[in-house]
This record gives C-alpha cells, sequence and structure tokens, in this order.
C-alpha cells in the first residue's frame, strides 16, 4: 500500500475535475470556455460566456470547422484579415466618390443650393 502511493505520487491526474462536457471547462474568469484542438495541432482556448450551452455550440462549431477544413487555424485566419485590413487602409481614399455624395462638393449640387448649406423642408 505504502508502496504504491510513493509511486502514484509522481503522476498527474488527467481526469475532469467538473461535471462540464469535453472541451468545455470554467474560465478563472468566472465564463464557459471550450478548448479545442485545430487543424494545424495547436491548442486553443475561447472564453464563450455565462452560459454552458453557448460553450457547447462553440465548442462544436470549432470541431466541425476543423474536420471541413484541413490546416484551418484562428491564429493564422486572424493574421491574414489583419494584413488585408492593414493593405486596405494602406491605399489611398478616392476623394472622388466621396464627393459626389455631399452636396456642395461634387458636380451633383444643385444649383440653387449655397456651398455646404442643406436644404430643409418647411412647414408653410
Amino acid at each position: 500500500m505504502i508502496e504504491r502511493a510513493a509511486r502514484d505520487a509522481g503522476r498527474r491526474d488527467t481526469r475532469k475535475k467538473d461535471a462540464a462536457p469535453r472541451g468545455i471547462f470554467r474560465h478563472r474568469s468566472g465564463v464557459w470556455a471550450a478548448r479545442f484542438t485545430c487543424g494545424a495541432g495547436h491548442i486553443h482556448q475561447e472564453r464563450v460566456g455565462p452560459l454552458k450551452s453557448d460553450a457547447v455550440r462553440v465548442y462544436h462549431d470549432r470541431r466541425a470547422r476543423v474536420q471541413d477544413e484541413p490546416g484551418w487555424c484562428p491564429v493564422t485566419e486572424r493574421e491574414t484579415k489583419r494584413a488585408e485590413a492593414r493593405t486596405a487602409q494602406a491605399r489611398p481614399c478616392d476623394l472622388s466618390r466621396l464627393r459626389k455624395g455631399i452636396p456642395g462638393l461634387g458636380e451633383t449640387a444643385s444649383p440653387g443650393m449655397a456651398h455646404g448649406s442643406i436644404a430643409h423642408k418647411r412647414d408653410g
């Protein structure tokens, strides 16, 4: 008996500590979270919210996406979206399209309007 206790002292208990389903756990912030492995083999944790059922839904959605898209990783997806946003921001703005929608700045302004003024409907 003492030999078994000494042998098991170095082992780590891998059993789930709560009654939550597989892949669902309580985050230290107090909300439910989902843990899943992406197609690239990375382990991801995503905080979901106060409802356990939402966390279960998110977990199953992520697992389904991993199965449908081999190699999918949310980190690489986020990085590509950020890079696309940066390139879109770096492009010069086309002011001619902007001026067409603002009266007084483009050729669509009515001739009776003063520069920058807005015509209001008046009750007679």
